[in-house]
């Protein structure tokens, strides 16, 4: 956001100033932002019940409120769907934007995205969406396989066209299986990251850290200042004998590694790794919100089970300039039948109307 409009934008979590001392937010309901001004939330179908009531409650009269998202994508982790309820209630204004401001006009990305809204599963033939189709013929087990096989390739081939990092995304359904994130991550870390005898690593749990790997915080630390989601480059990798001092002068210590994020860099110590992950490749729940100028999306019949119609769509529409996409038929078409959306009982669009 802070790109695309050059003001400062901030999470809610950091705009209500959480404070880990306090357990809750600094602005709340006993001490709101002021106002009179405009506020506007941007990818609000991630926002859960729990986190938009704290939001609302921090907000004085005089401040309006626009709420921006898309309900075609995975709905939040958390529970209730608020933007959805919004828009269903009847009683909140809406506008239903029908301009595609991320990829480019006559972007292939956008046309399939609505196709697969309108339940069409076969990409169009675009210059920006490249499809290597798997056969449906072979065992899943070697379609898993040969989908991880082709993803270093694309991967490879992306690193020698100049892209680094945090330009690509590799997108799959789930973590586990040889077309799964955990090990599309080593694979793809030993292909463009691997082991040298001037590259300081760590070992963690299953998963080695090595200077210039590619990481994602998995969870909310307030004391560090990261959230679930955040994306960062390994800057340092500490050993046992590190000493040294945080910004605020905190002394910390190895084992441990430094990341950096967004141009800040934070200490993470072998207590904290654990909210770490290799981030090459990541789930598609853990990529909404973001946007890449090239996105690797694997969707084979080895990920039945998660299959759906807004996975398929929030992970191609994470993609602003490339897509590949590396699939089945059949998977491609059962996650774009498999439109069902869960039922979820906050009864927020009762309330709304005052039904209740």
């Amino acid at each position: 956001m802070t790109e695309a409009t050059g003001l400062e934008a901030k999470t809610i979590h950091r705009l209500l100033r959480y404070s880990p001392d306090y357990g809750g937010f600094t602005y709340n309901e006993h001490n709101q932002l002021s106002g009179p001004g405009l506020l506007i939330t941007d990818e609000s179908s991630m926002a859960d019940v729990e986190l938009a009531h704290d939001l609302l409650q921090a907000i004085e009269n005089g401040i309006q409120v626009v709420m921006v998202g898309d309900i075609d994508q995975l709905p939040s982790v958390g529970p209730g769907s608020v933007l959805r309820d919004a828009i269903l209630s009847g009683v909140i204004p809406t506008v239903r934007l029908k301009y595609n401001y991320r990829q480019a006009a006559g972007s292939g990305i956008a046309d399939y995205a609505h196709m697969i809204c309108r339940g069409q599963w076969e990409p169009p033939n675009s210059k920006d969406i490249h499809w290597m189709c798997i056969s449906d013929d072979i065992a899943a087990a070697a379609a898993s396989n040969q989908a991880a096989h082709e993803v270093v390739k694309r991967v490879v081939q992306a690193v020698k066209d100049g892209l680094g990092p945090m330009d690509f995304q590799v997108l799959s359904p789930q973590r586990k299986g040889a077309a799964g994130v955990n090990n599309l991550n080593d694979l793809i870390q030993d292909a463009i990251n691997p082991k040298t005898p001037n590259k300081p690593e760590l070992t963690f749990g299953k998963s080695v850290y090595r200077l210039g790997s590619k990481v994602m915080v998995t969870s909310n630390d307030y004391g560090l200042g990261v959230f679930n989601g955040d994306l960062g480059l390994i800057t340092g990798v500490m050993g046992r004998d590190f000493r040294g001092e945080d910004k605020d002068g905190k002394e910390i210590k190895g084992p441990g590694i430094f990341a950096e994020f967004d141009g800040e860099e934070v200490f993470f110590d072998i207590d904290k790794m654990g909210i770490l992950d290799l981030a090459y490749a990541s789930t598609v729940h853990k990529s909404q919100g973001s946007e890449f100028k090239l996105v690797i999306m694997v969707c084979v019949r080895s990920h039945y089970i998660m299959l759906q119609k807004n996975l398929l769509y929030t992970g191609v529409t994470r993609a602003k300039n490339d897509l590949v996409l590396i699939a089945q038929d059949s998977a491609l078409k059962h996650a774009v039948e498999n439109d069902k959306i869960a039922d979820r009982f906050s009864l927020l669009q009762k309330r709304l109307r005052r039904e209740i």
